[in-house]
Order: C-alpha cells, then sequence, then structure tokens
C-alpha cells in the first residue's frame, strides 16, 4: 500500500489495542464534529486488532478496523 502522507511503499502489519485487562479495552470510532460530545455521539465500537500499514518515511502507521458485532 502506498502512504496516503508522503506516497512512499509501506510495511504491512498487525495493529493492537491493548490494556491492563483484556475486557477493559476499547476501539471507538465517531465523527470529528462530535469530538466535543460527550453524551449522544454516533459511537462505533471497533474490533481491538486490524491490519495496518508502517511508512518509515513518515514514521507513520495506518490501519483498517473493522466494526466488531454486538451479537453474543
Amino acid at each position: 500500500m502506498k502512504c496516503p502522507i508522503c506516497g512512499n511503499e509501506t510495511r504491512q502489519g498487525i495493529v493492537k489495542a491493548t490494556g491492563s485487562h483484556p475486557f477493559a479495552v476499547r476501539v471507538e470510532f465517531y465523527p470529528e464534529e462530535e469530538q466535543k460530545k460527550i453524551f449522544g455521539r454516533q459511537l462505533r465500537i471497533l474490533k481491538s486488532r486490524a491490519e495496518g500499514y508502517y511508512c518509515e518515511n513518515c514514521r507513520s502507521v495506518f490501519a483498517c478496523f473493522e466494526e466488531k458485532s454486538l451479537d453474543f
């Protein structure tokens, strides 16, 4: 994958969200314009592991997280 910032080739890997307890970690997405809202965000809960790409030139990581299914 090409880096969206500089256009150089990136290295593929894995990105994980980790914490002190496996059930305490939560990766979230919400629209930027809702950043300052405390309640009523259009929140999406994401899986804690994703395919990622690292650009050595920019020293940036890009990831594609999937939405987590809330089916139990």
